[in-house]
């Protein structure tokens, strides 16, 4: 009765069906119907009490087959809720446990089922995951080109409001739109490269596939984006290096040639002529000799990018030395120079002869491109770190600031994000006058890289310049 009771309470009686039970216990009562109705004929037994007997028989039936049929309806249930792909507990089977392959049987399923279920859910969880983690775009379309499914690297990229678009309206490259019908009417895979203009100017190689299976969802085609903006920049700027470099040898080189050819030729008895032509010839193989110095100092820095220093650097003697170094250069255009030192300034971890590289080339320009007769500021402080929108600082809470302010004639704000780059020389008059390699601030912005530090530059044309170089305490 207990048992009875538990099934009533857990609503295993509610989903058996009379017709099932009646038609179980019509099964059960046959035999002691029939028994009835023998002793009735052979008058051992009144009508009357084998009618109540028979009654009596029905009930107590009634009772022990409903649980039963509760039990299988509830198994039932069980089994079309699996059909379903409903996570369904496995039914009290306890009217049933005397069947104990039935059971055995129930029990199987319910844990093979499991298996089946997790090991599904696994590797859609890794597919979702490997799809998300790939670096590069990956875009699934249906065959009218709208957008199914993308991996978080697109979603980064382009924002989500992308993707509620079509692909025509998306990318206005015909040549793209193209390539996917010939994909889809021929089935073969193609590469192409691209551009996709505003907002996004990137370069892409892009790779069309079909998708090769029936998709339920609609999946036709399977767009890869490869980002190849990065070498695309650095194969430009490796052109731009090689044709500056060559223009920056053969200048030299042409005139050198050319004095000498005067030399051998109109100018070989005058002497005045020839210890004139002899100190150009000097200043152009210095130039030259600066020039190979400075594309060899560029050349390690740029191979030791991405090993961190591991020395020890005082920046306030470091700069004490480089104002010592330049002083003479300064009293030659009556400049004086400043240095504006904070207390306590900590020794930092850094390479420092590559910061007094640093420091030397910086207060040197201020030097060259500064008015006579003014003042250079050199400022060093340690601050707290107030650049939250400098990625690489972040990390840091204190920093060293290193500061030169000189008077000049400016920088136009529109040449201050090229100033780093190799060769780059702001179109000025004066600057072009001042002799320099054109190295100087890449080779500055290199070295202040690989110290995981910041240079900012303030100026505009007729206003002071202010270089400021941010190292993190570390």
């Amino acid at each position: 009765m207990e048992d009875i009771k538990k099934n009533l309470r857990e609503g295993s009686w509610r989903a058996s069906s009379w017709k099932n039970i009646v038609k179980g216990t019509s099964i059960i009562i046959v035999a002691p119907a029939m028994i009835l109705l023998i002793l009735v004929f052979w008058g051992t037994l009144e009508p009357l009490p084998a009618l109540y007997a028979f009654i009596g028989i029905f009930i107590i039936s009634i009772l022990f087959v409903r649980p039963y049929i509760a039990n299988i309806s509830a198994l039932t249930n069980y089994v079309l809720d699996l059909s379903l792909d409903k996570d369904a507990p496995a039914p009290d089977l306890t009217f049933l446990s005397n069947v104990d392959e039935l059971s055995e049987a129930v029990g199987k399923l319910h844990k093979s089922w499991d298996i089946r279920r997790n090991q599904l859910e696994a590797n859609v969880a890794e597919s979702r995951i490997l799809i998300d983690s790939l670096p590069d775009i990956l875009i699934m379309l249906d065959r009218d080109y709208n957008l199914i499914r993308t991996n978080s690297t697109a979603k980064a990229t382009f924002g989500g409001k992308f993707f509620e678009e079509n692909l025509h309206k998306i990318v206005e490259d015909e040549r793209v739109k193209e390539t996917a019908l010939h994909v889809l009417s021929d089935k073969k895979g193609r590469d192409m490269e691209f551009f996709m203009g505003n907002p996004f100017n990137r370069h892409y190689i892009l790779r069309i596939n079909r998708f090769p299976i029936y998709s339920p969802g609609g999946i036709a085609l399977i767009l890869v984006l490869h980002d190849i903006t990065e070498r695309k920049n650095t194969e430009q700027l490796l052109a731009d290096f090689v044709a500056n470099a060559s223009h920056e040898i053969r200048t030299p080189l042409t005139s050198i040639a050319g004095l000498i050819e005067t030399m051998q030729t109109v100018g070989k008895d005058d002497e005045k002529m020839r210890m004139e032509f002899l100190e150009v010839m000097r200043a152009q193989a210095e130039r030259m000799s600066q020039l190979v110095k400075d594309l060899l100092s560029l050349s390690q820095i740029e191979k030791n990018m991405h090993t961190k220093p591991t020395g020890l650097a005082n920046i306030t003697k470091i700069i004490e030395e480089v104002v010592h170094g330049v002083t003479d250069a300064a009293k030659e255009k009556n400049m004086k120079l400043e240095v504006v030192k904070g207390e306590n300034i900590p020794t930092i971890t850094a390479d420092m002869n590559e910061i007094n590289q640093v420091l030397n080339n910086l207060i040197s320009n201020a030097i060259k491109y500064g008015y006579e007769k003014t003042e250079i500021v050199i400022k060093i402080e340690e601050v707290e770190n107030k650049w939250p929108e400098e990625k690489i600082l972040r990390e840091f809470d204190k920093i060293i600031l290193v500061s030169v302010k000189n008077s000049g004639d400016g920088i136009d704000k529109k040449d201050i994000p090229r100033l780093t780059e190799r060769f780059y020389r702001a179109d000025t008059a004066r600057s072009q006058k001042i002799k320099g390699t054109g190295l100087g601030l890449a080779i500055v912005k290199h070295i202040i890289d690989r110290h995981s530090g910041v240079l900012k530059i303030e100026s505009a044309l007729g206003e002071k310049t202010t270089f400021t170089v941010l190292l993190p305490v570390s």
